[in-house]
Formats: structure tokens, C-alpha cells, sequence
């Protein structure tokens, strides 16, 4: 059976075009945004939503509002939007970590058998 997903109401869609924005770096780090009126305007929705949009922005990690200065992207993406890695790429990584383990294994034995 397929899972259902109801519709997006107005202020999550305008949500995910902001953060998309910023994910592609048509928004930089940082970057403090336009005011309401004029993100309003440039999405063609009512300041109300624009509001709640930033609103559900800033619970996501994306946003940061500064009154009465406005409001700034994140410094840093969100954790829950990060892509997690692949199961190959986990295994690498312990690889990786076995080798680093087992070099500072010898290196510690070395230096407590006084030899340089």
C-alpha cells in the first residue's frame, strides 16, 4: 500500500523553496535575507505566511532572527539535512579507523619499549 502525504500548506512550500535556496547557494551562509515584505513579494505570498515559513526556518535549524536587526541564514546546515553515508562509505570509514587504531597500537609499544 502506498503511503499518503498530504498536501504542503502554503508556508512549508515556501519553506523548502527558501531552504532549497540555501542547500544550492542562491542564499550564502551567514547571508542576513530580504526583509518579510520583500521575501513576501518575491514568493508571491501574503507576509503572514512569509512569517510562518520563517518561523518553521528557524525551528529547523535554517534561520536565525536577530530584532530588531532581521533575519540570517544559519552559520551551518542543518544535522537532519546532512546526507547520511552509505554503507560502503561507513565501512571505509572503520577501515580507516582499524588502520589509524593499529599504527598508534605500535607506535605506543614502541615508545614503552624506549625505542624512538
Amino acid at each position: 500500500m502506498e503511503a499518503e502525504t498530504r498536501p504542503r500548506a502554503p508556508f512549508e512550500q515556501v519553506a523548502e523553496k527558501i531552504a532549497e535556496e540555501i542547500r544550492s547557494g542562491g542564499y550564502a551562509l551567514g547571508e542576513k535575507l530580504p526583509n518579510q515584505r520583500d521575501l513576501a513579494e518575491r514568493y508571491d505570498v501574503a507576509i503572514a505566511t512569509m512569517q510562518k515559513a520563517l518561523g518553521l526556518l528557524r525551528e529547523r535549524g535554517w534561520v536565525n532572527s536577530r530584532a530588531p536587526i532581521g533575519t540570517f541564514v544559519a552559520a551551518v546546515t542543518p544535522a537532519s539535512e546532512q546526507p547520511a553515508p552509505t554503507l560502503i562509505e561507513l565501512s571505509a570509514q572503520v577501515r580507516d579507523l582499524q588502520t589509524e587504531v593499529s599504527q598508534l597500537r605500535q607506535s605506543v609499544e614502541r615508545l614503552e619499549a624506549g625505542q624512538p
